[in-house]
């Protein structure tokens, strides 16, 4: 990825090398859809309607690491996480 990725949630801690993302789990690629369905008939405002909007899972690959079997008793268990935070970072390129 041309950027770098972390993932944060309670009770599962990464290994991210970056100190800025302590505690993170550094993950290598992510995916997540949204869709609206779109009717061809006009609106009152003379668009298109829209229908309604659906999400798919959000899902993401990473290292073996010692979040992996929290991540998988957790997913396991059918247990929710009630937080995840995601965030996307400028890959910074070393000259060399």
């Amino acid at each position: 990825m041309a950027f770098g990725a972390h993932i944060k949630t309670e009770g599962i801690p990464g290994e991210a090398l970056d100190d800025a993302y302590k505690d993170c789990i550094e993950i290598t690629g992510y995916g997540f859809e949204m869709h609206q369905s779109t009717s061809a008939t006009a609106s009152s405002s003379g668009g298109t309607s829209s229908g309604r909007s659906s999400l798919s899972d959000f899902t993401f690959t990473k290292a073996l690491d010692k979040a992996s079997c929290k991540i998988i008793g957790t997913v396991c268990a059918g247990k929710h996480l009630k937080e995840v935070v995601l965030s996307l970072t400028p890959r910074r390129w070393r000259q060399g």
